[in-house]
Order: structure tokens, then C-alpha cells, then sequence
């Protein structure tokens, strides 16, 4: 099955904060990373991945790409917001 992301949910999270990756074709071997820095995977089933937005720099506001992919396959990145959205 093909690595599909449909929806990022929050847009927006501060460091720690529990973000969903929803899609299809998640599996255990996969990495994530949130503006170049690993992010602690929680939770992996086939068409959601949870997990710890880490700590990032760069200002309140500004965007940050989520980079998920497994040992062969990937997806271009998503964009998530550094803090919580109104």
C-alpha cells in the first residue's frame, strides 16, 4: 500500500504536544521528523500516526515541514505551525 498523508491535526503545537498524522499505508518501520528533528512516534496504525511535536526553534507562528517516510517510501513534506492556532 502506498504512503498517503491526508490530514495533520493540529495545524498548529508547541513542543510536546500530541499531533496526528492521519493517511494510509503507515506501518512500524517509520521515521518522522518536525523541521529536521526526530519526533517521538506514540502511536503508528495503518491510517494514523501519532506523535510529540519536539522541540523546535524559530518564532511563535512559523511553519515547519513534517517529513514521514518508511525504509522505501516516502511522502512530500506536510507543514505544521510552531504554537497553537486560534
Amino acid at each position: 500500500m502506498a504512503l498517503r498523508v491526508s490530514a495533520l491535526e493540529p495545524m498548529g503545537a508547541l513542543p510536546g504536544d500530541e499531533v496526528v498524522l492521519n493517511g494510509s499505508g503507515f506501518g512500524e518501520d517509520l521515521t518522522l521528523t518536525v523541521g529536521g528533528q526526530a519526533a517521538r512516534v506514540i502511536k503508528v496504525e495503518r491510517q494514523a500516526v501519532r506523535f510529540e511535536m519536539p522541540k523546535l526553534s524559530g518564532a511563535p507562528g512559523s511553519q515547519h515541514p513534517v517529513v514521514v517516510s518508511s525504509s522505501w517510501r516516502g511522502v512530500p513534506p506536510s507543514q505544521i505551525y510552531l504554537g497553537r492556532l486560534p
